[in-house]
């Protein structure tokens, strides 16, 4: 089983490069795809052998009811079976990295390889970053191309971030000294300095502070204080390489904050005649205006209750595969955000289980988090990457983002699975 968890990780890290970097690697695209089926029929044969299934039973009801909702918005919209199969592959295809380590007591040597392995995955984006940013793409004016070898600066950034805060929880459990734990900041947080991913100007505070709130006992206010200057000199630093390899915000990245460019930059107030093809001149769709538009076009309840059907408004490249809306939507950035891609695909009802997901992983991370041992540690980080993922809902769709779904549905396992375990013992 461990070996699986390494293909996983490694997987996760390798499959946008493999993709988009080497000859012949679309051939891959479904590897993601096809490693989850094989782990699906790992956890079928665990289970008719009767291994227990370790996890708390509100994770079991939220998979019944999230399938319930997802079969109700197929239903009521007649969905075609193409775009079924497609959004079934969107939807359902992490599931089974989660059930791997519930139907399978991974050790705590066992998990230290497999973090072992994920860090040093991130670390390697450190000097494949710089190579990228001053030798590959040292002409460019900007650092979209700066994409580690996980596709998109975007993806490189939250996946960086992500680990960043699980390092946060391990210095605070005391496995790192100050000078170490620095040096692996550093290498991890200067990628996402200059790839020009504005948003990481607030998830790396958010990130780094988040674990150090869920500690328990007398040391809290000692350990937020201590965080505090470590998340400002990181942020200063941000600000001083941000500004320094690029002109955005007019050369200070801080003017989205004093002088509120982001709330210009992220809702342009878009109406619903916005990008038509009429020959028109509309509104461009930023990102708040991608989640208000559903409820400007949808006029029946039903539908925004439940959503135009999984898949329906996919951008799926296989003509067969596309749902009926993806010409009549897509163009009105149906995809942009995670928010808005779930209102019209499974409604409110499915964003709003979505979100208490997140919320019940991050209840079972700050209560873990307790725990002195490695598990601990990846629990009381756990719950900064909980956080960064509610607010990268609302800036990136990453639904069918192989990187972050991945690693976040893999490592969400083991945090629910030994919670459950741990409670069951009466520990916590």
């Amino acid at each position: 089983m461990n070996k699986i968890a390494y293909l996983i990780i490694i997987l996760a890290f390798s499959i946008d490069f493999i993709t988009t970097q080497l000859p012949g690697g679309r051939l891959f695209r479904l590897a993601p795809e096809m490693l989850s089926a094989f782990v699906l029929v790992i956890v079928a044969l665990r289970i008719g052998r009767r291994a227990p299934i370790v996890v708390s039973p509100k994770y079991l009801l939220f998979f019944v009811v999230f399938l319930l909702v997802i079969m109700a918005g197929v239903a009521t919209n007649a969905v075609q079976p193409g775009a079924i199969f497609a959004g079934m592959l969107i939807y359902l295809r992490y599931i089974p990295f989660f059930l791997l380590p519930v139907v399978y007591d991974f050790s705590e040597e066992e998990i230290w390889g497999q973090i072992k392995l994920i860090l040093g995955l991130s670390l390697l984006q450190f000097p494949i970053a710089l190579f990228q940013r001053f030798v590959q793409f040292s002409g460019e004016a900007s650092g979209d191309r700066i994409v580690g070898t996980l596709g998109l600066s975007s993806n490189l950034s939250i996946v960086l971030i992500s680990c960043a805060a699980v390092v946060m929880g391990f210095y605070l459990k005391k496995y790192l000294s100050i000078n170490v734990f620095f040096l692996i900041m550093i290498m991890l947080l200067i990628p996402t300095m200059i790839n020009e991913t504005t948003v990481s100007l607030f998830l790396i505070p958010l990130a780094l502070i988040a674990p150090a709130l869920f500690i328990k006992g007398t040391a809290k206010l000692k350990y937020l204080l201590q965080i505090g200057g470590i998340a400002t000199v990181f942020l200063i630093i941000f600000v001083a390489v941000y500004n320094t390899y690029y002109t955005r915000w007019g050369g200070d990245v801080l003017s989205i904050v004093t002088e509120g460019k982001m709330t210009e930059y992220v809702y342009k107030g878009a109406d619903k005649d916005s990008r038509t093809g009429d020959g028109k001149e509309h509104s461009e769709i930023g990102r708040v205006d991608s989640m208000i538009m559903p409820f400007k076009l949808i006029d029946d309840p039903v539908k925004l209750l439940m959503g135009h059907g999984m898949g329906n408004v996919s951008d799926i490249d296989a003509k067969r595969l596309q749902g009926e809306y993806i010409a009549q939507y897509g163009v009105m950035a149906a995809g942009m955000t995670t928010v808005s891609y779930l209102i019209w695909e499974i409604g409110l009802f499915g964003l709003g289980l979505s979100l208490l997901l997140l919320l019940m992983l991050m209840r079972d991370a700050a209560v873990l988090g307790q725990s002195d041992d490695a598990f601990g540690a990846i629990a009381l980080g756990w719950t900064g990457v909980m956080i960064v993922m509610i607010i990268v809902l609302a800036y990136q769709n990453i639904i069918p983002v192989a990187s972050v779904g991945m690693l976040m549905w893999y490592v969400s396992g083991i945090i629910a699975s030994k919670r459950f375990r741990a409670q069951r013992l009466q520990r916590f």
